[in-house]
């Protein structure tokens, strides 16, 4: 992606981001809804962040880290689960007006192969993927926020 198509608001936010990645290994655990007094215990529970905690209209979703999941985790009724994923935060504070960060990320990765969970905090925004896509993913984030440096 040629950075100069970007807004110059993009351009700036970008050009100001930092990456960063705990380095640990993350779950993403699917409950059905009637389980919410389950996901809530389970919620309550956790050691300590990055967590992050969706109810929507069809399931539970809960992120947290594997050791948490291998400690805390049981066999529940309709639960499905993704393992291995990492996090990186684009260490940025975003305002909510900001248009198309998200964006971005989304056609960098996405011209590199590499599928994301993106999940936004109040004012950064997170993306998970799969460990062995993370060397790739640092990369190309890496350098487009360089590219942003430098125009």
């Amino acid at each position: 992606m040629d950075v100069t198509s970007l807004s110059p608001n993009l351009r700036r936010l970008f050009g100001s981001a930092q990456l960063y990645s705990d380095g640990r290994p993350y779950a993403v655990v699917s409950l059905p809804r009637d389980q919410m007094r389950a996901a809530t215990i389970l919620y309550g529970g956790l050691a300590e962040p990055f967590a992050a905690m969706i109810v929507d209209k069809d399931e539970i979703t809960i992120v947290m880290h594997e050791m948490d999941w291998s400690v805390a985790g049981r066999d529940l009724p309709g639960m499905r689960v993704l393992s291995d994923y990492r996090l990186i935060t684009l260490d940025v504070e975003l305002e909510a007006g900001v248009a198309g960060f998200v964006d971005v990320v989304s056609r960098l990765l996405a011209e590199a192969g590499v599928p994301m969970l993106p999940l936004a905090a109040y004012s950064r925004d997170h993306i998970l993927v799969r460990a062995r896509d993370l060397d790739r993913t640092w990369q190309v984030l890496s350098d487009c926020i360089a590219a942003c440096r430098r125009k």
